[in-house]
C-alpha cells in the first residue's frame, strides 16, 4: 500500500493538465511512496492524447471514466487508489514540489485529523478583478488561513482544488454522491460540502495544512461577469439539490440562512461603499442575488424525505 495518493479529475483541460500531472510527479519525496491516478471524465478535447503521451515518460495511473460527472470521477479516483490518504487536487492546480512530504508530515504530527484542505494561491493569467473581495476569493478556489494548521470552524470547509481525506472516511460515510456536483460544463456544485457535512455529522476532524500549498490557474474568463453569475446560480441551485435530498427541514434552514446572509452582504457592501471601492459592493449584491435566485427560483424537481 502507497502512503498517499493523488487523484486528478479532469475534463476538457487540455491547455493544463500536463502541468498539473508533472507538477504531482516532481515531488521531493520518492515515487515509490505515492500514487498519481488521472481520471478523465469524457474529455473531448486533447485532453486523453496528452495524457497518453505522457504515460510514454511518466509513471502514473491513468483512467477514463464514462460516467459524466465530477462526483463520478472522484469515486473513479477513490476506486483505484491504493493510499492511505487520498488527495485531490484540480487539473488546473499546481502542487508545489514538497506538497506530499509536508501532507505526510501533517497527518503524521496530526493522527486524529481525518481531512485536510491546503493552502490555494491563484495564479492569475491576466490580471486580478477590480471587483474581488477577499469573501469572494472562493470562487476562485483561493485559501489562506495564514501560517498555523487549525481546524476549519463550523461551517467552513476545504476547497476542492486542494482537499485531503484519510481513505477510512470513505469507507466509514460513504463515497462522493453522484446526484451533486458539476456535470460536464455546469457550474453546481455541493459535492465537497455533502461530504463534509457528512463527517461533522459523524464528528470526524477536518483540518487546515497550511504548507500543502498548490497554485491554481485563474484564466480572464472565469473573471468574466457572466461566468460568476452562471457561478452564482450554481451554488444556490447546488445548496437546494443537496438540502432538499436531506429533507425539507434542511432546505428551510438552507433558505435561513440565506435570509441572514443578505443582512451580512449587504452590510459588507456599504462598508465597501465608505471605502470608494464601488466595483466590489455591487459584485457583493449581485452575487448574492444570483445566489438566491438559484437556490428560491429553480426548476429543479427532487423527492424529499
Amino acid at each position: 500500500m502507497k502512503k498517499l495518493s493523488i487523484v486528478i479529475c479532469t475534463y476538457n483541460r487540455e491547455k493544463y493538465i500536463a502541468e498539473s500531472i508533472l507538477a504531482a510527479l516532481n515531488q521531493t519525496v520518492p515515487q515509490e511512496e505515492y500514487q498519481v491516478i488521472v481520471v478523465n471524465n469524457n474529455s473531448k478535447d486533447r485532453t486523453d492524447e496528452i495524457c497518453r503521451e505522457l504515460m510514454r515518460q511518466h509513471q502514473f495511473d491513468y483512467f477514463v471514466e464514462t460516467n459524466q460527472g465530477n462526483s463520478y470521477a472522484r469515486n473513479r479516483g477513490i476506486q483505484e487508489s491504493t493510499g492511505a490518504i487520498i488527495v485531490f487536487i484540480d487539473d488546473d492546480a499546481m502542487m508545489e514540489p514538497d506538497y506530499v512530504k509536508n501532507l505526510l508530515s501533517f497527518y503524521q504530527t496530526y493522527p486524529n485529523v481525518d481531512a485536510a484542505g491546503g493552502r490555494i494561491y491563484p495564479r492569475y493569467e491576466e490580471k486580478k478583478a477590480e471587483w474581488l473581495s477577499p469573501v469572494l476569493m472562493p470562487l476562485i478556489a483561493a485559501l489562506d488561513l495564514g501560517n498555523k494548521p487549525q481546524p476549519f470552524r463550523w461551517g467552513k470547509f476545504p476547497i476542492g482544488a486542494n482537499m485531503s481525506f484519510r481513505k477510512q472516511v470513505f469507507e466509514k460515510i460513504g463515497v462522493f454522491n453522484v446526484d451533486l456536483g458539476r456535470i460536464g460544463t455546469n457550474l453546481q456544485g455541493g459535492d465537497e460540502k455533502d461530504v463534509f457535512a457528512r463527517m461533522r455529522v459523524d464528528s470526524m476532524s477536518i483540518w487546515y495544512c497550511p504548507n500543502a500549498v498548490v497554485h491554481h490557474i485563474i484564466p480572464a474568463s472565469r473573471l468574466e461577469k457572466s461566468y460568476i453569475k452562471r457561478m452564482g446560480i450554481g451554488v444556490g441551485e447546488s445548496e437546494y439539490r443537496r438540502t432538499k435530498i436531506i429533507g425539507q427541514q434542511a432546505l428551510l434552514v438552507a433558505c435561513l440562512k440565506e435570509c441572514i446572509k443578505w443582512g451580512v452582504t449587504l452590510a459588507m457592501a456599504f462598508m465597501y461603499t465608505i471605502l470608494l471601492q464601488f466595483p466590489k459592493a455591487k459584485m457583493l449584491i449581485q452575487f448574492r442575488g444570483w445566489v438566491s435566485k438559484g437556490l428560491f427560483f429553480n426548476d429543479i424537481n427532487l423527492k424529499t424525505t
